[in-house]
């Protein structure tokens, strides 16, 4: 938990964060705008409609969101503090900046598993700068960028129309979620499947 605090408030390894464990409080689920039960209901679901999963939990970073919800419990102080504007300008910069290589650190590595605090750390970016920089850039958050991210490679592959070439392949090859959600989102963003795009191709 200390390390997916530091990853969201952007402190560096030798700093900790004070959870006030040693004393029993009550602990409040709505704190600005945020419904902190409504995030737990979600995650229970999702853990709970893929326990015979273990793998796809794993690979969905379910173990971090756990921690970054139990982090926003328990500390929500910690993520209210205003923001100036010279602050936030400076912030914006800095982040702007420090996109390219963290963008180019994860294309080389699409198949393996990442989260926001790993995303975080390599940035060197609190989770708001990290969120501001990448709807700033690309108009999206930044695991949304990288499904995308995963989904632009998974056409290229595709188009390259290499013999035996399955879905089920270019999913794990890609470390994407199940076949079917894969397809789903495959079908969103080119508006094909990608079994479609693949008997399409063997056609030509």
């Amino acid at each position: 938990m200390q390390q997916s605090a530091r990853a969201m408030l952007g402190l560096g390894a030798d700093q900790s964060v004070n959870f006030f464990l040693d004393h029993a409080r009550l602990l409040k689920l709505h704190i600005s705008g945020r419904d902190a039960g409504k995030s737990w209901r979600h995650l229970c679901g999702l853990i709970d409609s893929l326990c015979d999963e273990p793998e796809l939990l794993a690979n969905l970073g379910v173990d971090e969101l756990v921690y970054r919800n139990m982090v926003l419990l328990f500390c929500p102080e910690l993520f209210e503090k205003p923001v100036t504007l010279a602050q936030d300008k400076a912030v914006r910069g800095v982040s702007q900046r420090s996109l390219d290589p963290l963008c180019s650190l994860i294309q080389s590595k699409l198949e393996a598993r990442v989260t926001l605090s790993d995303m975080e750390r390599v940035s060197g970016m609190s989770s708001r700068a990290l969120q501001n920089a990448f709807l700033q850039r690309y108009q999206c958050t930044p695991m949304q960028w990288v499904r995308d991210a995963r989904l632009d490679s998974a056409h290229d592959i595709l188009n390259q129309n290499e013999p035996d070439l399955t879905v089920t392949s270019v999913a794990e090859r890609l470390g994407l979620a199940r076949q079917s959600t894969f397809s789903a989102l495959f079908k969103i963003r080119f508006g094909e499947t990608p079994s479609a795009m693949i008997s399409r191709l063997h056609r030509r």
